[in-house]
């Protein structure tokens, strides 16, 4: 936007770093994967993405990372569908049972942990499911909502928009 604002992400960036580097240099974590791609059916279609880091937990599971560039959440305002897709992932794919799923925020070096349980799983399965079946029917009827209104791109020219 700015050459004033290029430089506050340069130094925020730089910042975030050095924290990082002190926690893993402190406590460094059992890395298996980073990037790790995956595809896997859910009721007939296909689903694909990476998961940004695999560590080995003490308990022999995984936990999986996803590092977000925006301001921290709790636990209480996250959306918790990308890591319940990972859950599902490394069930599928991997054959592997999770211990927990983080959001890494990256602004403040902060976490917010927590573990799908089955019936969420079952939820996040029949909402893809739903939403690719509305995708093939050309269903785009609104869904206004807050917390989904404020990161639409449409938000701006939406007639329903909640932002």
């Amino acid at each position: 936007e700015s050459k004033s604002n290029k430089e506050k992400y340069k130094k925020q960036g730089e910042k975030s770093l050095r924290e990082f580097y002190k926690q893993i240099k402190e406590n460094p974590p059992k890395v298996l994967e980073l990037e790790k791609g995956f595809n896997f059916k859910i009721n007939g279609y296909s689903i694909r993405g990476v998961i940004d880091r695999i560590d080995q937990s003490d308990d022999n599971k995984i936990e999986i990372i996803d590092y977000k560039t925006g301001g921290a959440k709790t636990i209480k305002n996250i959306d918790k569908d990308q890591l319940l897709i990972y859950q599902l992932a490394a069930r599928e794919v991997f054959d592997r049972e999770v211990a927990k799923l983080t959001f890494y925020y990256l602004n403040n070096n902060s976490t917010v942990s927590f573990l799908g349980s089955d019936k969420e799983l079952e939820k996040i399965k029949d909402k893809i499911t739903d939403l690719i079946e509305k995708m093939k029917k050309f269903d785009f009827t609104a869904t206004p909502d807050k917390r989904k209104c404020q990161f639409c791109d449409f938000k701006d020219i939406c007639e329903y928009s909640k932002s």
